[in-house]
């Protein structure tokens, strides 16, 4: 009877292997474009109208204009996440990177990091429009993008928007990073307990069978686990009323085992998710987004 409930379980067990397997090596293999484009929350103020008017100097832009707003830099990040390449022929309308404010104007751009010169990818500043620029590649692998630098003038402190049209992502850009590693992590976890389980399982079989070729069959640690117990709990005001309930210790074992692998994957969320939003007093000020290693500097 214990070895038809060995297999039993073992057979629950490799199926919850198969199926979480299969579910990420799917996930893995998934082949899609992901153009990422986020700005950096944090901008820096290189002149203020303010001082600038009660000063003694006058400060002049590139064409001898002069400036008589608020100059700012800031940066931006523009990369591939996915595993389909986005090659130019790929690009249906072009890639545009756009201030927010239409009376701002960009003084000047610059490509602080390319993950590869083999992109091609390079940005030029609009003729017509004044606070637009253009990007312009060869081909994008995955992480394979730049940071780039904009310095503008404007009144306010407009926010950087991308417009444009990509096959297979259409004119969606988005501005997280694809959730690869926690999804490996859980696998991980997971397939780790479970394997464990099965060690267990063997163990106790083995056990079971070294302990009755010593004749202590009914002293063996197979025995004392695989044993069905009944637990009755008596209502105190009618000792007629009571519930019953059978188990053996290894689903006590088992079911301590799932709820802790649940508790702790839902606490790893929660602590970078929620609970760091409700304490951390810094969360409003920082992007959370992981850099591609090619493009940190």
């Amino acid at each position: 009877m214990r070895t038809k409930l060995f297999w039993t379980y073992l057979s629950w067990i490799l199926t919850i292997i198969s199926f979480i397997t299969s579910f990420y090596f799917y996930e893995d293999a998934k082949r899609e474009r992901i153009p990422t484009f986020f700005e950096e929350p944090f901008r820096t103020e290189i002149v203020s109208k303010n001082l600038v008017l009660s000063a003694p100097i006058k400060i002049y832009d590139s064409e001898g204009l002069p400036i008589a707003t608020n100059v700012y830099s800031t940066k931006f990040y523009f990369f591939n996440q996915g595993k389909e390449p986005i090659k130019d022929e790929d690009i249906l309308k072009p890639l545009f990177i756009q201030l927010s404010d239409d009376s701002a104007k960009i003084l000047s751009v610059k490509l602080i990091k390319v993950t590869r010169e083999v992109t091609g990818l390079t940005l030029q500043l609009d003729s017509l429009l004044k606070n637009t620029l253009s990007i312009n590649f060869k081909i994008l692998e995955q992480n394979d993008g730049c940071i780039g630098q904009i310095i503008y003038q404007s009144d306010r402190e407009p926010l950087l928007k991308i417009s444009g049209t990509i096959e297979g992502s259409g004119d969606a850009f988005t501005n997280e990073m694809k959730l690869s590693y926690p999804i490996t992590f859980i696998v991980i976890i997971v397939v780790l307990v479970i394997f464990s389980i099965a060690l267990f399982v063997l163990l106790l079989i083995f056990l079971e069978r070294l302990s009755a070729k010593l004749g202590r069959p009914n002293k063996s640690l197979g025995n004392w686990l695989f044993l069905k117990y009944i637990l009755t709990i008596h209502n105190a005001n009618n000792p007629r009323e009571r519930t019953s309930m059978r188990f053996t210790y290894f689903q006590v074992i088992i079911a301590s085992i799932a709820l802790f692998t649940i508790l702790h994957v839902l606490s790893y969320f929660t602590t970078k998710s929620a609970l760091d939003k409700w304490i951390n007093p810094n969360y409003p000020n920082r992007k959370e987004i992981e850099i591609p290693s090619t493009l940190k500097q």
